[in-house]
This record gives C-alpha cells, sequence and structure tokens, in this order.
C-alpha cells in the first residue's frame, strides 16, 4: 500500500452501518464481559499485531492515537522517535514493525476491528486501521 504525501485517509465513520445499504466495517468496543470474536471480525489491541506500538499510559490516549497515525504516514522520523524516548533499538523496532503493519492491511479489508476504546471516543487507531485497510483505489489515487 502506498500512502501518497505522507496523508491517511479520514477516520472510518462509526454510524456507516446505519445509514448505508452497503455493509461497512466499524469498530467494535471490547469488554470485560466479551467472551467471542464475532464472525468477520478482527481484535486489533494488545497482543495482536496491529496494536498502537505508542502507549497510553505513556502519551496519553488522544496522543498515542495521533502518534499511530503519524507513524503509519511515515510522518515520525528517528529524530522524532529519539525525542519522544525510544533508544535506537526501539526505534529500528518501530520501523520494521510499521513496514509489517501496512503490509498485513490486507487482512483487515472488510472486516470488522475490535478493541478496547470506547465506542463514542473520538480517538481510537482501530479507525485508522478501519481508514487504511478499506481505502479504494479512487482514494490512493487522489
Amino acid at each position: 500500500m502506498k500512502i501518497e504525501g505522507g496523508r491517511l485517509p479520514a477516520a472510518h465513520p462509526r454510524s456507516a452501518r446505519a445509514f448505508s445499504e452497503i455493509s461497512m466495517p466499524i469498530r467494535i468496543q471490547r469488554t470485560k464481559l466479551f467472551r467471542d470474536t464475532p464472525p468477520g471480525s478482527a481484535y486489533v489491541g494488545r497482543g495482536s499485531r496491529w496494536a498502537n506500538p505508542f502507549l497510553s499510559s505513556r502519551f496519553g490516549h488522544a496522543r498515542a492515537v495521533g502518534l499511530h497515525r503519524a507513524w503509519l504516514a511515515g510522518r515520525l522520523s528517528r529524530r522524532i522517535l529519539g525525542r519522544l524516548g525510544f533508544n535506537d533499538y526501539e526505534i529500528a523496532a518501530l520501523e520494521r514493525l510499521r513496514r509489517r503493519t501496512l503490509r498485513s492491511l490486507d487482512l483487515l479489508r472488510g472486516r470488522d476491528l475490535i478493541c478496547w476504546c470506547n465506542r463514542t471516543s473520538r480517538y481510537c487507531h482501530a479507525d485508522i486501521l478501519l481508514a487504511l485497510a478499506n481505502i479504494t483505489d479512487l482514494e490512493c489515487a487522489a
């Protein structure tokens, strides 16, 4: 997947399923009572290959999601990551993880994504993954 100009598409609309005849993937909130992963969905929280490497406990929730967006767009240089407190080893690991994450977005295409964020939260890395995984060829050309 190629991201032109370091820009990512806008966040995926949470209400797409209610207002569209075409069933678009959505973000599903995981809770402690959550037992099974619904068919056609994928967990993208901690412990998954799509987890946000920028911890909310370290950066705050909104900033962690913003860093995730910038990181996937390739806008976080080694220098910026160093200023955020990452060492050279961690920066190299983040670069490898970014490449793997972008290559594996096809596995999320058309699937609902499950995370721990509150469904009404404006900030969630799953929304970024939804937008990237379900981007159309027309959006890539724009």
